[in-house]
């Protein structure tokens, strides 16, 4: 299965079953260990230090050394080899996922549920949802402490007899920056936090229900008290509750019910600058605290954009509402108002009233305003004439001036990268705007 995927797989041994021995059940026997050898898909070592693993010459590849946790294992001479135990699979101090050479996987599972494993463990670059409807934890959580469980359409967390708290993480958000956690929160008692960009340095964003409100709070590390970004007032049936939660670059919007809370985006540590998705309760009191969510969906939200042109049979209303739904998890706002006449001369659309209720909506929800522009089609002669060529990047310039728009968004339909008329004109027009900081982007429609 593993050499299929165009996989590796580590696996090491505390005791192998010797030829004369009785076969026991979580032993390999040596017959077991040579036809993984000869599968081509395997590494095999020997955890050092545990009485009674015999180690035949020339079968164990690597050692690993068990020690305090941070220990450097070691490896035989000639091998290269160095291994970290790491939940996610991360092998060396720069957790670089591209160099992963080990990873603990759960024997008791099914290997289509392992193989599902190892890819979670990779940086998520898509949505995960889960409305936990298996009578099982699927292999996506990683359980920190505690006793943690689901079953009924509930993801349900409680401490054990001597501990104050449980938690559990979602595998391959490790790395992530800007994103987007939405759950269903049921019921709970004392403090239950969602962890945004939990980090193992103790540095985090989390949000949460504690005593009558919810809560925003930061930590930016170890030894440091976790510091309120904000506190709004919980309302009579806000249990149970939708919350929406959102970091984007150095600020984070939350939504409960639909209703933004606080009014405004909160600005974040910037040392807080990458971390895991977490599901934590606790309390002073042992096993005291304890809550339930009945789904959670997680996705990273690093590049995306909204452009949109006409209304296409909605009126003005539904569109701009669908827009504000939208614009809380987006980088970027990218209308449509500007169009290029045959002349090169630039001409607006959009009225007043929407270009500032637009704009008001990106400053809201810290997202760019970057108009989208049609470029002119290949095999027109706007561009080949200097003339025109300088009216329509002039007048380029001075609407994202007068927009105060992060940029120009130019979407580009039907050009190819060898069209070297397009290129200049981009390289101009990029260097006019950089002049006053502003961006310039484009859109390849159909390009090539």
């Amino acid at each position: 299965m593993l050499k299929d995927l165009r996989l590796r797989g580590v696996l090491f041994l505390s005791q192998v079953a010797g030829d004369g021995g009785i076969e026991q059940r979580m032993f390999l026997s040596a017959h077991a260990v040579g036809q993984m050898l000869k599968g081509g898909a395997w590494d095999l070592g020997r955890i050092a230090g545990e009485r009674g693993a015999p180690a035949a010459p020339g079968i164990f590849s690597v050692v690993l050394e068990r020690g305090a946790p941070g220990a450097a294992p070691r490896a035989p001479a000639g091998r290269g080899l160095r291994f970290v135990a790491s939940d996610a699979g991360c092998n060396d101090e720069r957790d670089d996922l591209q160099r992963l050479q080990i990873m603990d996987v759960p024997t008791s599972r099914a290997p289509a549920e392992v193989v599902r494993g190892i890819e979670g463990a990779w940086p998520r670059s898509s949505e995960f949802v889960d409305r936990f409807s298996s009578d099982r934890l699927g292999t996506d959580w990683i359980v920190g402490w505690g006793s943690v469980s689901a079953r009924r359409g509930r993801l349900a967390l409680l401490p054990l007899p001597t501990q104050r708290g449980a938690a559990v993480s979602l595998r391959g958000t490790e790395k992530w920056r800007d994103l987007e956690v939405e759950f269903e929160l049921e019921r709970t008692q004392r403090e239950a936090w969602v962890f945004a960009r939990y980090q193992d340095d103790g540095g985090y964003v989390r949000v949460g229900p504690r005593d009558g409100a919810w809560v925003v709070e930061q930590r930016t590390g170890a030894g440091r008290l976790p510091s309120l970004l904000g506190r709004a007032v919980m309302r009579e049936n806000d249990l149970p509750a939708r919350v929406r939660f959102i970091l984007k670059g150095e600020w984070a919007i939350l939504f409960v019910n639909d209703r933004m809370q606080f009014g405004r985006a909160l600005r974040i540590d910037p040392r807080i600058d990458r971390g895991r998705v977490q599901f934590e309760v606790y309390d002073r009191s042992p096993r005291a605290a304890r809550a339930a969510w009945t789904s959670v969906r997680a996705r990273p939200v690093g590049g995306d954009w909204v452009a949109w042109g006409e209304a296409g049979g909605r009126s003005e209303e539904d569109l701009l509402a669908g827009l504000r739904a939208q614009a809380a998890a987006a980088h970027a706002l990218s209308p449509r108002w500007l169009s290029i006449g045959s002349d090169g001369g630039v001409s607006w659309g959009g009225g007043e009233d929407q270009r500032g209720f637009i704009r008001a909506l990106a400053g809201f929800y810290r997202c760019r305003l970057v108009p989208m522009v049609d470029f002119p089609k290949p095999g027109t002669t706007l561009l080949r004439d200097e003339d025109r060529a300088l009216t329509l990047r002039r007048g380029l310039s001075a609407a994202a001036a007068s927009l105060d728009a992060s940029g120009l968004n130019l979407n580009l339909h039907g050009w190819r990268t060898d069209q070297h008329e397009a290129v200049r004109f981009l390289a101009a027009l990029r260097a006019e705007l950089h002049a006053h900081r502003r961006g310039l982007w484009v859109t390849l429609d159909g390009a090539s």
